[in-house]
């Protein structure tokens, strides 16, 4: 194996040592941000501020849902370009308010009216987004990405959100006749979806660098496979873990990578079986071999009849010493010579 080769494999061998060194969270570098859309401070449409049942600021907007109910928000111009997530406290009477077959629709539009330029969610999808898990009598905090949005009539513009609306119809014989007190706190945009996508690439990403350092099945050796499917089988398990929101945060061509290290530990399987090895492996490195009793290894002639374990080099360090060492007696062998050299000019100057 030439020089090259030998430093190349110590190269990969570097590069996939380093993922496994690094902790997990090496991506953590997104920082939260948020931005108010609305406060509930001030109520809008049929809503009264209730300023002892809040989760910020200083009231939330509290309405009765009975029958057909509407409630629009205007004179708002915010910019939420920078965000990928709409959140919101709701403040609800039963536990079962997200299921509750009514029609609903919360909606945010740049066009200062409804159904133009809007993205929307119904009220059922809300159910699941909460971050506690499950709804529950009182306070509940809601986190639904834009991606799950519905457009109508034109994409939003989100540096000039403009208009909110909150509808509920279609509530008879589901709403109780007296109804039920619905509050509204703490509207924001935040970046909470990129945050947990940075998260989960964080645990899959020594992966991803790993394929992506590979130049193909040329520059791999069987020694890194083992390597490459602890990772990858790591990276897959911790995929398979998430919830099913956490996993619609991974873009479907990074997890396609996840799949193709299993595809290439496939390949030198049958590499192996076929006994082809690849390039750039050193074949002429005896494989190792397992005793096939314990004792055999305590045995002192198991090593000279070749029956042993075999001691792996390290080829590098060896090459460094022998290079070092052939050039430190080319050092030696010069200075001899040229000392005999000087001595028989001596001599000779003598006998004249």
């Amino acid at each position: 194996m030439n020089l090259l080769k030998k430093c190349t494999l110590l190269l990969l061998s570097l590069l996939l040592l380093l993922p496994a060194a690094l902790p997990v969270s090496a991506a953590g570098d997104v920082k939260e941000r948020s931005k108010m859309i609305y406060d509930g401070d001030v109520p809008f449409g049929d809503g009264v501020a209730d300023t002892a049942i809040k989760t910020q600021g200083a009231a939330s907007n509290s309405f009765l849902l009975q029958g057909f109910c509407v409630q629009a928000l205007t004179g708002i111009d915010v910019d939420i370009s920078d965000y990928d997530t709409l959140e919101m406290d709701i403040w609800i009477q039963t536990a079962d308010f997200f299921t509750l077959l009514f029609q609903s629709q919360f909606e945010l539009t740049s066009s200062g009216t409804c159904d133009v330029n809007e993205m929307s969610w119904n009220t059922q999808r809300f159910a699941d987004y909460l971050t506690d898990g499950s709804a529950k009598v009182g306070w509940n905090h809601v986190a639904i990405p834009f991606f799950t949005a519905s457009e109508t009539g034109d994409k939003i513009d989100l540096h000039h959100v403009n208009f909110m609306r909150w509808y509920f119809v279609q509530t008879e014989g589901i709403v109780p006749e007296e109804g039920l007190i619905v509050k509204l706190d703490n509207v924001r945009a935040t970046n909470r979806w990129e945050m947990e996508r940075d998260k989960v690439l964080a645990t899959v990403q020594p992966t991803l660098d790993l394929l992506g350092s590979l130049d193909g099945v040329t520059q791999v050796t069987k020694k890194n496979v083992d390597r490459i499917r602890q990772t990858a089988e790591a990276a897959r398990d911790s995929y398979d873990s998430l919830t099913t929101m956490q996993q619609n945060v991974i873009d479907p061509e990074q997890y396609k990578l996840l799949t193709n290290a299993e595809k290439l530990i496939r390949l030198f399987e049958i590499l192996d079986e076929r006994g082809e090895a690849p390039e750039g492996e050193d074949e002429t490195e005896p494989p190792e071999t397992v005793p096939a009793d314990p004792q055999d290894t305590e045995d002192p002639n198991a090593a000279a009849s070749g029956d042993g374990p075999v001691t792996e080099y390290n080829e590098p360090l060896i090459f460094g010493i022998t290079f070092i060492l052939v050039l430190l007696i080319s050092v030696i062998a010069f200075f001899a010579v040229k000392k005999k050299e000087a001595a028989g000019n001596k001599t000779d100057g003598g006998a004249v």
